[in-house]
């Protein structure tokens, strides 16, 4: 979906798919046109596997990521972070670190700039700070229910079980949280 977003084709025309995981270089991408325009460039990504070893660094001044050049160093870090971030009572897939990120950029750009910020935070399993959490979950269904329900995404999105209203709602208002945190 991220390689789409980027140059606008299907994965069966760009390439970059679940099995492949590499944007091939058939295709311009956003930052590639941006580029061209004279904008300065940045993407800031917190996904593992979107990462400049993977095609997605093209006509990009600035790369920050979580990925590795190893999947071994890439989990590891991933796990240390999460790890961290769970003793320090933070629930956060990496937003926190990307926005610090995206306003130091910002503060050594001059001139016209296009930035591209890819979160986890807002896929599943979705990391929403209780505050934010809270503003959005219905009373009636609570923070603790709904993170319940969410935690049974997967089965939902395998069809092995049925989206109730309940979690149509919980998982809504989650997602809802997510995007107003990041």
């Amino acid at each position: 979906a991220y390689a789409s977003l980027l140059t606008g084709f299907f994965p069966i025309t760009h390439g970059a798919t679940e099995e492949t995981g590499t944007l091939v270089g058939r295709h311009r991408t956003l930052p590639e046109w941006l580029k061209l325009a004279g904008y300065c460039t940045a993407t800031f990504a917190t996904h593992p596997r979107v990462g400049p070893d993977a095609g997605f660094a093209r006509g990009v001044d600035e790369f920050v990521s979580q990925r590795r050049q190893s999947r071994l160093a890439t989990r590891a870090v991933s796990y240390g972070r999460r790890a961290s971030d769970r003793l320090l009572r933070r629930e956060d897939a990496g937003a926190r670190r990307t926005n610090e990120a995206v306003k130091h950029w910002l503060g050594t750009v001059d001139g016209p700039y296009g930035v591209v910020v890819r979160y986890d935070d807002t896929t599943l399993p979705l990391a929403v700070p209780p505050a934010y959490a809270a503003r959005f979950v219905p009373r009636a269904i609570g923070v603790a229910r709904a993170r319940e329900l969410a935690a049974q995404a997967e089965a939902y999105t395998t069809g092995a079980t049925d989206l109730t209203d309940e979690g149509r709602v919980a998982l809504r208002a989650l997602y809802d949280g997510a995007l107003a945190y990041v």
